[in-house]
C-alpha cells in the first residue's frame, strides 16, 4: 500500500513538472514587467511553418515595447515574433526580419484587443488584423520556412532560444485565446473570432488543450472569476 502511494505521488510530481494542460476560458495574468515571468507553450505539431495564422487577445496599459508571442528556433531568436512598440505599432518578425504596421488606435482602459497575423512563404505576404479589421499586406521573407525545434513563450521576448529576457520588452497585463494554425485562416473566420463567435481551433496551438509551464510571477485565472472580480 505504501509503495503504491509513493508511486502515485511520484507520478503526480512528474506530471506537475512537465506542465499543465488546457486553458479553456482562462486568462494568463502577468502582474508586472520583469525578466523572470513567462509561460512556455508546447505546440501539438512541430513549428515547421511555411504558412501560418496566429490569433490572440490581450489587455494591457503598458506604454513600452513588449512581445505578445515569441518563438525562437535554433539560430533564429525571432523566427516568429508578434511585437508591439511603445508607439502602438505592431511588428511581425519572421526569420529575424520584420515588417511594421502603423496603428494609431490607442488602448482604451479595460478594453481587450484581438490581434491576428497571417503569412505565407509562397508570396511572402504578411497581414495584420486588429479587432476584425485587416491592414494593408506587406512582403516579408518570401520562400522562407519557420524552423522547428524551438521555444514558444508568452510574456517575454527571447534574445536566445528559451532565454535572454529583458524587462524593457516584457509584457504586463492579461493574455488569452492564443491559437496558431499552419494555414491562412479565411477572413470570415478571423472576423467571427474577433466577434466572439465559434471558430476552428488552432491545429498547431489550441488554447483549450495546449500544455504549458508557468515560470515566475504568473497567475492563471478563470474568466468566470475574472468577470466576478470586475463586477465588484
Amino acid at each position: 500500500m505504501l509503495k503504491s502511494l509513493i508511486s502515485l505521488l511520484f507520478l503526480f510530481s512528474l506530471s506537475w513538472e512537465s506542465g499543465l494542460t488546457g486553458l479553456s476560458y482562462t486568462n494568463m495574468i502577468f502582474p508586472k514587467t520583469s525578466n523572470t515571468a513567462y509561460v512556455t507553450l508546447n505546440p501539438k505539431k512541430e513549428m515547421n511553418l511555411s504558412t501560418f495564422t496566429i490569433c490572440m487577445r490581450f489587455l494591457t496599459d503598458l506604454n513600452q515595447d513588449y512581445a505578445l508571442f515569441s518563438y525562437a528556433s535554433p539560430g533564429k531568436d525571432n523566427d516568429l515574433l508578434l511585437f508591439r512598440t511603445s508607439q502602438g505599432n505592431y511588428n511581425v518578425y519572421i526569420g529575424n526580419e520584420f515588417v511594421s504596421f502603423t496603428h494609431s488606435r490607442s488602448l482604451n482602459f479595460g478594453e481587450w484587443v484581438q490581434v491576428c497575423s497571417t503569412w505565407e512563404s509562397q508570396t511572402g505576404l504578411v497581414g495584420l488584423w486588429v479587432d476584425g479589421k485587416r491592414s494593408v499586406r506587406k512582403g516579408l521573407m518570401r520562400g522562407y520556412k519557420v524552423k522547428p525545434g524551438g521555444a514558444v513563450i508568452l510574456g517575454q521576448e527571447q534574445d536566445k532560444m528559451g532565454g535572454g529576457f529583458v524587462s524593457e520588452q516584457s509584457f504586463a497585463g492579461e493574455i488569452t485565446d492564443v491559437n496558431l494554425w499552419d494555414y491562412i485562416l479565411p477572413a470570415n473566420e478571423i472576423k467571427a473570432l474577433s466577434a466572439g463567435s465559434s471558430f476552428t481551433a488552432g491545429n498547431v496551438i489550441d488554447w483549450e488543450t495546449v500544455s504549458y509551464t508557468e515560470n515566475g510571477y504568473v497567475v492563471v485565472e478563470s474568466m468566470q472569476k475574472s468577470t466576478t472580480n470586475n463586477n465588484n
